[in-house]
């Protein structure tokens, strides 16, 4: 998304905030947003930068399908996590995940992809999701109420042609104000 679409978005998010009424359910919260402590995200590990480019959590907050997490457990990274911390006050409506390393249709099948996965809300409960094996963003509602903090832990992964690392390009996390 260009950076003045952001800016557009980013205005429209904080007018809504100052007038004290509910932001519009679909706004995304972008990379900005995360900078100014809307919004965290932590993982339980991450690949090593390489020559071609780091594997950090916070990639999946960039906007740029052509960056990713990588976990950087052995393996295809079962039971590795990211986790995105909300400011109190926001509700979490919609969940996109954009699966695996979206840089090009082959790094997206030389890397392995999230098969399903388990989001451990801050209050313990628990959403088993499933994804597909396909390019693109996937959405997923999460329980009513959902707040504070959201874990995805993987559980199953379809495996790489080439590496064994699992990708995810971007989270899209779609908030309300709470009332």
């Amino acid at each position: 998304m260009k950076a003045k679409t952001w800016l557009a978005v980013l205005a429209l998010a904080v007018v809504f905030l100052m007038a004290g009424a509910p932001a519009r359910a679909g706004v995304v919260w972008p990379k900005g947003m995360s900078d100014h402590g809307y919004l965290e995200v932590h993982a339980s590990s991450n690949l090593p930068a390489s020559k071609v480019g780091n594997y950090v959590a916070d990639n999946v907050l960039d906007g740029q399908k052509e960056t990713a997490w990588a976990e950087g457990a052995a393996g295809d990274g079962l039971g590795e996590w990211i986790q995105f911390n909300l400011s109190p006050g926001f509700v979490v409506t919609t969940i996109g995940i954009w699966n695996g390393y979206q840089k090009s249709a082959e790094r997206y099948y030389q890397n392995a992809r999230v098969k399903s996965a388990t989001i451990i809300y801050a209050d313990g409960s628990r959403q088993k999701i499933y994804l597909k094996d396909q390019v693109g963003v996937q959405t997923f509602n999460p329980k009513p109420g959902a707040a504070e903090s959201i874990r995805i832990v993987i559980d199953e992964a379809y495996p790489g042609a080439k590496w064994p690392d699992t990708c995810i390009s971007e989270v899209d996390v779609y908030l309300n104000v709470e009332q």
